[in-house]
Formats: C-alpha cells, structure tokens, sequence
C-alpha cells in the first residue's frame, strides 16, 4: 500500500514492479548494474534501465520496435543506517529499480524517491538526530 507523507503519495517498489508487469507482461527488460563498490569509503552506486517494448496510445497498445530505455540511479553508503549494515546493496538496487520505474511513469503524484526510499531516509534522519543528541546531551 502506498504511504502518504508530506502531502505526497509514495509507493513501494513492489507496487511500481507489480504495476510494470501488469500492464507490459514479460515485454520489457530490466538490468541493474553497480558502477561503484567502494570498500575504502562504502559508496555504492546503482543503475536500473528499463526497456519497454510496448506503450498505450488512444487505450491500445502498441509496440516500440526498437524499445524505450529509462534509467534510475541510486546511491548508498555502507554502514550509514540499520539496513546498510547488512544490505546495502540491496538497498541501492531496490531504489534504483524505483527510480527507473519512475521514470517509465511508475509512481504516484509525480514523486520519484519510493516509500522503501523515504522510509530509509527517515530512519537515517532519526539514526543521525540520535546520535547528535548523545555527542551533545543537555
């Protein structure tokens, strides 16, 4: 189910996956590549591209012959939140995955970053406020 914060309407990436096969079947391709696995810093960064083979015009499908690429790219940092820990890579996929989706017009209100993405960074942000508060207690 999709969550509402901030006004905004974000869906899961399951949801966006679910939405993609519904609608093209397996007439699409998708490939995630890691460009940057970096032990020294942690930085990992992914790219999804999405090739569909079909499109909707006037409610009728239609194929693209030659297909239509979108690309999502994400970033992550070893270790920066709980899940990072111990999946951050598969975190970073999963939000570039979302955001390739996005860009095949998989999402709600116009809004790129997933559910899975803002549920990341709110834990983040909470993780980071805690830590501020026990490096300068009142």
């Amino acid at each position: 189910m999709p969550i509402e914060l901030h006004g905004n309407t974000y869906e899961y990436v399951s949801e966006r996956m679910a939405s993609l096969h519904r609608d093209h079947g397996d007439d699409y391709d998708l490939d995630t590549v890691k460009l940057v696995d970096d032990p020294e810093t942690g930085r990992i960064e992914m790219k999804t591209s999405i090739t569909l083979y079909q499109t909707k015009r006037d409610g009728v499908w239609v194929p693209i012959p030659a297909g239509r690429t979108k690309t999502g790219m994400a970033e992550e940092i070893r270790n920066s939140s709980k899940i990072t820990t111990t999946s951050a890579i598969e975190v970073c996929e999963t939000s570039s995955i979302g955001r390739a989706l996005a860009a095949c017009g998989y999402h709600p209100d116009g809004t790129y970053a997933s559910a899975d993405e803002m549920e990341n960074a709110i834990e983040q942000q909470d993780q980071d406020k805690n830590q501020l508060t026990e490096q300068n207690p009142k």
